[in-house]
């Protein structure tokens, strides 16, 4: 009888636990070792919005990538019953300014000419799936039904709970110290209190913290660096109690975007936000720039006009330089395998589904083709394809 795969995933976000429940679920012989706790990282301090909508300028495949991602999302919430932690509530993108109309309609009808459901709203109809904005006659509003939100933790703490009844260890407040090595494969991982686990497989999927992991090893994942000057690594989410109950929707506009959160919640975010604390990130000037989310999410809707303030998080991305998705093999050593990406959120369940096939069947997925950490092999920062 053939000895089952071992694999290593080293990382309980939400690409880690995905990754997990998915190669636990092919029988493969499954460890899954994480610093903290299930969702505690960049998972935790996200918008948490589903979607390929935002992708329609990127590549052709990484727009396509989205799209199946966003159809695996209602899959996987089906499968995981109960324990669904996505919600489609679909996604309401607002231009108040008349001269960025003829942006939002382009996009709509780009959308639909590659098949995917995205439709304007008469502003006099909006109230209906987004009940207390206040928006002018002159505004323009699209919706994008098939979009959502996920509570982010809970999904990594279900997708770990699966993994676990599929025969999975789980070794939570664990760090990975570093990877064991012989004859340049994988052996197994070294933990920091002196174990090792033994590996046939690593898959390294610590988010923002992956280019730290394999600096030790010589491997070159580049991601964007909080320090640098205008870097999006840094993210601010604020989270907020609104006196009407959660929005109904997921909202985008230039000046705040929106997301319902269980028990009544909402989070607010922009651009906007996130580049006044990538500067200085100081307690009064995120307070502050929180503020401004709060007085911008009211002055859009009535709902959050006595809105009660809760907590101000600043996370930090996973944001591969080029920007687009790392996941494959690393050349240099056998059996290591690496997955970030910005969108972690949209591409779990997709991604997992790939990598697993990949890891416990061979072959090559050819969605991830594109993708591959070898693009940056003697020359970080090259750009991944784009439409031509």
């Amino acid at each position: 009888m053939a000895r089952r795969p071992r694999i290593v995933v080293i990382g309980a976000g939400i690409i880690g636990t995905s990754i997990a429940s998915r190669l636990a679920g092919r029988g493969a012989s499954v460890t899954m070792v994480e610093a903290a706790l299930p969702g505690a990282g960049t998972t935790g301090t996200s918008l948490a919005w589903v979607n390929a909508s935002s992708k329609l300028d990127t590549s052709r495949e990484y727009f396509d990538l989205t799209v199946r991602a966003t159809a695996e999302h209602h899959a996987l919430a089906d499968a995981l019953g109960e324990t669904r932690t996505f919600h489609p509530t679909g996604n309401i993108e607002i231009s108040r300014q008349p001269e960025d109309a003829d942006r939002l309609n382009s996009k709509v009808t780009r959308l639909q000419e590659r098949g995917y459901r995205a439709d304007l709203v008469p502003i006099r109809e909006l109230g209906q799936l987004e009940p207390g904005l206040k928006l002018p006659a002159t505004a323009v509003a699209a919706y994008y039904a098939d979009e959502g939100w996920v509570d982010g933790p809970a999904m990594a703490r279900a997708l770990l709970e699966r993994a676990r009844r599929s025969g999975a260890k789980v070794l939570l407040q664990t760090a990975a110290k570093h990877l064991v090595l012989k004859n340049d494969a994988v052996a197994g991982v070294a933990l920091a209190g002196g174990e090792a686990v033994r590996a046939d497989t690593v898959v390294v999927a610590t988010g923002p913290w992956t280019q730290d992991f394999l600096a030790r090893l010589g491997v070159e994942v580049p991601l964007a660096h909080g320090e640098d000057e205008g870097s999006k690594a840094f993210g601010l989410l604020v989270t907020v109690l609104p006196t009407a109950g959660s929005p109904s929707t997921v909202l985008h506009s230039r000046e705040v975007n929106w997301a319902p959160r269980p028990s009544g919640h909402a989070v607010l975010a922009s651009a906007g936000a996130d580049r006044v604390i990538a500067g200085d990130r100081s307690a009064e000037t995120v307070r502050a720039a929180a503020n401004t989310l709060l007085e911008r999410a009211a002055d859009l809707s009535a709902r959050f006009a006595d809105a009660s303030f809760e907590q101000a998080q600043i996370g930090l991305r996973a944001l591969p330089i080029d920007g687009w998705p790392v996941c494959g093999w690393i050349d240099s050593i056998d059996g290591l395998y690496v997955v970030v990406t910005h969108s972690g959120i949209t591409l779990a369940p997709l991604l997992s589904q790939q990598v697993a096939e990949e890891i416990v069947e061979g072959g090559e997925a050819s969605a991830l083709s594109p993708f591959r950490p070898s693009r940056f092999d003697g020359a970080a920062g090259e750009r991944a394809p784009t439409d031509q």
